[in-house]
């Protein structure tokens, strides 16, 4: 009795782990989509959550009437008869499911994150590589001359901005 409600148990929380990963993909892709209805939205995480995994550890404990959950080797679904798949088989549609809406996702945000990448490198590019400044030091150091800018008594670059180094 112990080892058959361990694997009830076990069946419950497996599924349930994997059905609230799947309650975060779809706030997510609610949450990028701008359709976030709090009050009814919650309800229907608490029945995705917790009440899909009890449906079916319910189901499968109905059919089979506790035979199959847990064996002499250990606390789990049998491997024999099939049970298994009462695991295995949402925990594969959720997976499924999840890669979909991940896609989703993705495809939403996929112009946002290239253009602000692109954003980073503009900025690098402007304000660091191509500033004559900056070139003039790259080129002393690797030469190891003398940096006219540290050189500089006064402490300002030639274009007024204060030296930092």
């Amino acid at each position: 009795g112990v080892c058959t409600m361990t694997t009830a148990f076990l069946h419950f929380f497996f599924l349930a782990s994997f059905c609230w990963v799947l309650t975060e993909a779809w706030q997510s892709y609610m949450a990028v989509t701008g359709k976030v209805r709090t009050r009814l939205i919650r309800k229907r995480f608490l029945c995705l959550g917790w009440g899909l995994p009890a449906l079916v550890v319910a189901i499968s404990m109905g059919f089979t009437k506790a035979k199959g959950y847990g064996t002499p080797q250990y606390c789990w679904l049998s491997l024999e008869g099939g049970l298994l798949y009462a695991f295995v088989g949402p925990a594969a549609a959720v997976v499924l499911v999840n890669m979909v809406i991940g896609i989703l996702v993705f495809n939403k945000l996929i112009l946002f994150a290239v253009f602000d990448s692109l954003q980073g490198f503009v900025i690098v590019m402007v304000h660091c590589v191509l500033r004559r400044e900056v070139q003039d030091a790259f080129r002393c150091r690797l030469r190891n001359c003398q940096d006219p800018i540290s050189a500089d008594a006064t402490g300002t670059f030639p274009n007024g901005h204060a030296q930092i180094m």
